[in-house]
């Protein structure tokens, strides 16, 4: 007999397994995807919430992990294909309705984008006088040795 009495039977244990659905390394989409379990009414828990987010790097941490019980698999494995596809889906922005204001800050943000991504010419320069300043040092200190 164990510690806990008869009342923990196999059939009761069998009942209750759980199956890890899907791993996250962000709090904020495995709480997303547990409303979406929590309006599908489907039971679930979430485990390591709070440890996973605490290791890093991420590919030493066990993430976050969405579990459902095991007859609960199928359907929770069609609702997580639904929300993956709506995650994937990427959304086209629609300028129609939008003012010149809203346009504006769309090319500005466009043109902040294309900075942050190509170096300006002021960069350049000083790499390039960076690099001639470190060939100019080294020869010179390589001459008093000569």
């Amino acid at each position: 007999m164990s510690a806990y009495g008869s009342s923990f039977s196999k059939d009761y244990w069998r009942a209750v397994q759980t199956v890890r659905i899907k791993t996250f390394h962000a709090q904020t989409q495995a709480y997303v995807y547990a409303a979406a379990f929590h309006q599908a009414q489907l039971p679930h828990f979430l485990s390591n919430e709070h440890s996973a987010s605490l290791m890093y790097p991420p590919l030493l941490a066990q993430g976050i992990g969405l579990h459902v019980r095991m007859q609960d698999q199928k359907a929770a494995i069609e609702l997580l294909k639904r929300l993956d596809a709506q995650e994937n889906q990427k959304s086209e922005e629609d300028f129609r309705e939008a003012d010149l204001a809203e346009i504006q800050y769309q090319q500005d943000l466009h043109k902040a984008r294309e900075r942050a991504q190509n170096p300006s010419l002021l960069t350049w320069i000083l790499l390039i006088l960076g690099v001639i300043f470190v060939f100019v040092l080294f020869f010179t200190r390589m001459m008093r040795f000569v």
